[in-house]
């Protein structure tokens, strides 16, 4: 488990993850299908469109892309994977289950060998659904875990980490260790504090 001081070092690229491209995010969500695509470092960068920030690990040995937005968001992110290389996706990694981070999941049905989530992300996912009766629109997590994720994609070693109930009680902080970037989903929000889901066990 990360101590504190190390998840404040891995933090610190969070302003990279499109909270400091709140212009081009504002724009996008104007245009209806703009989106714009940005390197951050190496083969990783970001994606907005509608919704949650995609983060994007793109490399000949190797591809990640956490969270997906929404599902014409995440054709259009595809797409972007598609110039980029041929490989099949090794995983989507959501950050939490709301539909803005996860709705996308279902583009990538047979283009991605797993879908990562927190456990209870995973079924608040599917009691979502359920509850809207959409079950047979989504794609769950086919992967979860309690307290820590670990896995190689390629040369670069991707982390998610549980702290605790906070915006939801399934969020998730992923760490691309080599790259030093962490997504936190909603976790951080620009200039204001996260909301705080109670309904789905927040705190």
């Amino acid at each position: 488990m990360l101590q504190r001081r190390d998840f404040v070092k891995l933090t610190g690229l969070v302003a990279g993850l499109g909270f400091t491209s709140v212009n081009s995010f504002a724009r996008s969500l104007m245009q209806g299908d703009a989106y714009n695509v940005k390197v951050l470092r190496g083969s990783t960068g970001i994606f907005t469109a509608r919704g949650g920030t995609i983060v994007w690990r793109i490399a000949e040995d190797g591809i990640a892309i956490i969270d997906t937005q929404f599902p014409d968001s995440a054709k259009q992110m595809i797409e972007e994977v598609k110039k980029k290389s041929e490989r099949k996706i090794d995983y989507v990694i959501n950050t939490h289950h709301h539909g803005d981070h996860s709705g996308g999941n279902i583009a990538f049905k047979d283009l991605v060998e797993n879908i990562v989530a927190h456990s209870n992300a995973k079924i608040n996912q599917r009691n979502s659904a359920v509850k809207n009766g959409k079950l047979d629109e989504i794609l769950l997590p086919d992967t979860t875990f309690d307290k820590k994720w670990k896995a190689k994609v390629g040369s670069e070693t991707v982390t998610a980490t549980y702290f605790g109930a906070a915006h939801t009680n399934g969020d998730a902080i992923i760490h691309l260790e080599n790259d030093n970037i962490a997504h936190m989903g909603d976790l951080h929000f620009h200039m204001r504090h996260p909301y705080v889901d109670k309904s789905t066990g927040a705190s």
